[in-house]
């Protein structure tokens, strides 16, 4: 069956039924402002196997009917279902805010912005024959138009427990939501993920320079493709670019079976690769019980073992460059306020990763969750503003975060302080947006994924001060505040 994307809602742009027209990919349009049986549907269409890619836009009108208490549990199936698919879902920044704001009513002084798209009319209750009934029919891409009501209509927001209810509903399904201000926005970061989903994007990270063992990233990545296309026998290419300020990593499969396992995958070549540097009679074994060619087992297992050992050696020293940088800028900062050079030598060992191990290693320097182990908390006799100094530059060295400004560095604390398991994802979407030489349109997608974390901050925390860090974003894109 021939792959197809599926458009659920008003994300249809010329520029993306252009884009696959071109490449003659077929696509479907299905819309949530429909009865119950279209939304049955639309679950039917998203188990489909040949399902490439979904967009989906969650409008007001749309918000008010996920909500109705008589779709609650068929809204929760159509969202899980998009959820378990590759996906993109928009909502307009003026929803999100609104939600936020409907969190913590307190302070609530601002009046919500107006959608520059228009709404369909003010909704009122789906009877059997109501006129948007008709609109619930998909569209193949080569034929048919979605009559859409002409002009502008009011931006009616939802009441404050829709927007509640619909929000906590697309965080319990963990849908990949990026909020949009304009169309263009919609339309750029539509295109870039089809894209993407066409290619089989398996993943993509933003590795800054300066960040501890970035220059071991690029042989590291290099052999985990090695291990899908040698020992795995998937077909897969890496690609990215490099900046002056650091390198984007993509790898792409020839089909979309990997994207489900990729973890899996990658947290079995660390695996390999520790056996390889520790016990490479076992490594040996373990590939011949893939049964895979003796000549070949030979050959991984000496590259692999030679190549493990040489990763050790570099981050062993790349660790002691970053230990000895912290001790000097430590030494200029500190000695004037009376710390001696025992405690300065102390306070740069204690906020050191301990080297355990290459696996542990090999997930810090690929941007994911570390698991290397630290040295006992050190009782130095220092005020608070001493163990800040400190912690940031620990901060600077291992994570790359020297050339970030106030407003950078204060979204980076609140990500380390709430985003969880997105925490690394937040964290590549912040360099990229930090670095001027990224790509257009990642920058773009990296703005708009890092204001809905704020969105979600300002809403569950309180933290209705994040407004001020989302203009920062928006001037740091070159866009401005206005709408």
């Amino acid at each position: 069956m021939k792959p197809f994307f599926l458009f659920i809602g008003t994300t249809l742009s010329e520029s993306s039924t252009s884009q696959l027209k071109a490449a003659g990919i077929p696509y479907r349009q299905k819309m949530l402002e429909s009865g119950p049986d279209n939304w049955r549907e639309i679950i039917r269409i998203l188990e489909l196997p040949n399902l490439a890619g979904v967009v989906m836009k969650l409008t007001n009108p749309v918000y008010r009917l996920l909500a109705r208490p008589d779709r609650r549990d068929l809204a929760e199936q159509v969202l899980m279902a998009t959820a378990r698919v590759r996906h993109i879902t928009f909502v307009h920044e003026s929803t999100l805010e609104a939600e936020m704001r409907s969190r913590n009513p307190e302070g609530n002084d601002q009046e919500p912005e107006s959608a520059e798209s228009p709404e369909p009319p003010p909704w009122h209750a789906l009877e059997p024959d109501d006129p948007w009934r008709s609109v619930d029919d998909s569209l193949d891409g080569e034929n048919g138009s979605f009559a859409y009501h002409p002009g502008r209509f009011t931006f009616e927001l939802p009441q404050p427990e829709t927007l509640i209810f619909v929000g906590d509903l697309i965080r319990k399904c963990a849908l990949n939501l990026v909020p949009y201000k304009r169309n263009a926005e919609l339309s750029v970061m539509a295109r870039s993920f089809i894209d993407q989903a066409d290619k089989h994007l398996l993943f993509r990270v933003y590795i800054p320079e300066g960040r501890l063992w970035a220059n071991e990233s690029d042989k590291l990545f290099s052999l985990f493709r090695d291990w899908l296309t040698r020992v795995k026998r998937q077909r897969v290419r890496q690609d990215g670019y490099s900046t002056g300020h650091g390198r984007v990593y993509e790898f792409y499969a020839e089909s979309p079976g990997v994207w489900s396992t990729l973890g899996q995958e990658f947290s079995e070549f660390s695996s390999f690769l520790s056996l390889c540097a520790q016990e490479p009679e076992a490594a040996t074994r373990a590939l011949e019980a893939r049964h895979i060619d003796s000549r070949s087992v030979v050959q991984i297992v000496e590259r692999y073992s030679k190549e493990a050992r040489r990763l050790r050696v570099d981050i062993k020293h790349d660790l002691e460059s970053k230990v000895l940088s912290i001790r000097h800028q430590l030494e200029s900062e500190l000695l004037d306020a009376g710390v001696s050079e025992e405690d300065i030598g102390r306070l740069a060992n204690a906020v050191v990763p301990r080297f355990d191990g290459l696996s542990s290693a090999i997930n810090s320097a690929l941007g994911g969750e570390s698991t290397m182990g630290r040295p006992e908390v050190v009782n130095v006799n220092v005020s608070q503003q001493v163990i800040g100094t400190v912690n940031g530059l620990a901060v600077q060295h291992f994570q790359g975060t020297s050339k970030f400004g106030t407003e950078a560095k204060e979204i980076l604390a609140l990500i380390e302080a709430h985003a969880g398991s997105r925490t690394e994802e937040l964290v590549s979407s912040l360099h990229e947006l930090e670095d001027d030489d990224a790509r257009a349109e990642d920058r773009l997608t990296a703005k708009q994924r890092l204001k809905n974390f704020l969105y979600y901050v300002g809403g569950q925390a309180g933290n209705l001060g994040t407004s001020l860090l989302q203009k920062y974003l928006e001037l740091r894109l070159g866009l401005g505040g206005g709408s």
